[in-house]
């Protein structure tokens, strides 16, 4: 009879075993992340040469009773009628990666590393103007939290076959794929955030703009406010002449799609042409066609980038005549929110005017004005 050992003593039975199997597979789940899934389709539309030579290395790594059940019951586990046990299926990621090509197993280590990967969040408060050399640190250390993600030791217990050389090389081109990425996304940076500063220095009622910046290796939060002392200023001349500081103009954001500098910044794939270039010649042959359909990924991820930029663009522009077109044509109290897919993120706009707030204010002002004029 089949005995489980849970707490308060060995249990047994058909229902403590079943309980013993669905926790065996989600203790899979968690470790693997879902390649066990992936590994076990593979497993069962092998061809029918491949599937005797893997059955035959099943029975002499786990021996022949395991080999012989296997066998008998391959055609219930394809059609779904029996479902594989927990320990089968881990011995299943062991033996069967061998038998894949190098794009199959590099997909799955692709998708094993996504799994384990904790992504770094960071936040930062910063001001027009001030913001490049803090995010520049920021980027920095989000890129390099990625190159230090490593698999649990038990990953590699379970699945020796990530510890030979090829996968090694393979775990080493993801991270730089995924540094590429990062590298592409940053480099709009300077033009997503020069558009932003005009909005928070120029445009009235604006209150502090929300700028997410999406990297494969995790996020940065950064909020830009406009610095204190200038909005000091800018009510100081609202209630001396009645006029706002800054003469806003008609330069709004670029409304062009983008190009020149920006774009020629960029090397797309230098990074992981370089990284190829170091490994042994057997590895860069193995792996030259999955590296050819990363480099042409990275295009295509450009393309969509440059896309979203001019969206944005296009969008805020629309966003602020709106705003101002508002603040002329009525004295009420208004909000405007926006939000705008970039192409390093996510931009969230809010423009509220409340009247009521005004009021307070200007009477604060105009009490420290009289103050400081009868201390005096």
């Amino acid at each position: 009879m089949s005995r489980y050992y849970r707490r308060g003593g060995w249990q047994t039975g058909p229902r403590y075993w079943a309980h013993y199997h669905q926790s065996k597979h989600r203790q899979i789940a968690q470790l693997f992340g879902g390649i066990e899934r992936d590994i076990l389709q593979v497993f069962l539309t092998l061809p029918s040469f491949a599937r005797e030579g893997l059955l035959s290395r099943y029975g002499q790594k786990y021996g022949r009773q395991p080999e012989a059940y296997a066998r008998k019951t391959y055609p219930a586990w394809q059609s779904g009628s029996i479902q594989p046990a927990g320990t089968t299926v881990e011995r299943l990621i062991e033996l069967v990666p061998p038998y894949l090509s190098e794009t199959q197993r590099f997909d799955l280590i692709r998708k094993l590393r996504m799994h384990h990967l904790k992504r770094k969040d960071l936040h930062l408060t910063t001001t027009p103007g001030g913001w490049r050399d803090e995010l520049a640190a920021l980027a920095q250390q989000i890129i390099e939290h990625g190159a230090q993600c490593e698999l649990p030791p038990e990953v590699y217990e379970k699945a020796t076959w990530l510890t030979n050389g090829d996968a090694a090389a393979a775990r080493k081109l993801i991270q730089v794929i995924d540094e590429e990425e990062a590298r592409l996304r940053l480099s709009f940076i300077e033009a997503e955030f020069k558009r932003i500063e005009y909005l928070v220095e120029t445009v009235q009622n604006a209150e502090p703009v929300r700028h997410t910046i999406e990297l494969p290796q995790g996020s940065i939060f950064v909020t830009i406010q406009r610095k204190q002392r200038s909005a000091v200023r800018r009510m100081i001349e609202l209630l001396t002449t009645g006029e706002k500081m800054d003469n806003e103009n008609d330069k709004l954001v670029p409304r062009a799609r983008p190009g020149g500098d920006l774009m020629k910044q960029r090397d797309l794939g230098s990074l992981l042409d370089t990284s190829l270039a170091k490994l042994p010649e057997d590895q860069q042959r193995k792996l030259a066609d999955k590296v050819a359909e990363e480099r042409l990924q990275l295009g295509v991820s450009a393309e969509k980038a440059e896309q979203r930029h001019y969206d944005s663009a296009r969008d805020m522009a629309n966003t602020i005549r709106a705003a101002e077109a508002v603040e002329r044509t009525t004295g009420s109290d208004y909000e405007i929110k926006s939000t705008h897919d970039t192409a390093s993120g996510r931009t969230d706009i809010r423009i509220k005017k409340n009247n009521n707030t005004v009021t307070i204010v200007v009477a604060v002002v105009i009490g420290i004005i009289i103050y400081l004029f009868l201390k005096h």
